[in-house]
């Protein structure tokens, strides 16, 4: 099993290097951490994640918001 230390350790400590990887298979890429880092601008940590890692209600919905808005334009399945 692969877990998100794996993850985490194979693309050096830079997520970033995932996004060549996703268009190299027509993936699309979630960048979930912009979303956290905008609303980190003005609000604290704690209030999108008690522990700081797992994310309560509204740190899932800036999650959801991320997937939104990497959807937003790609072609639907049979579309």
């Amino acid at each position: 099993m692969i877990g998100i230390n794996d993850i985490w350790h194979a693309f050096g400590s830079h997520p970033d290097r995932a996004v060549p990887s996703a268009a190299e298979f027509d993936a699309v890429a979630v960048r979930t951490q912009d979303g956290f880092d905008e609303v980190l601008r003005s609000t604290a940590s704690r209030d999108w994640a008690e522990d700081r890692i797992h994310p309560n209600r509204s740190g899932h919905a800036v999650i959801a918001e991320a997937y939104f808005s990497a959807l937003e334009g790609v072609p639907k399945i049979g579309a």
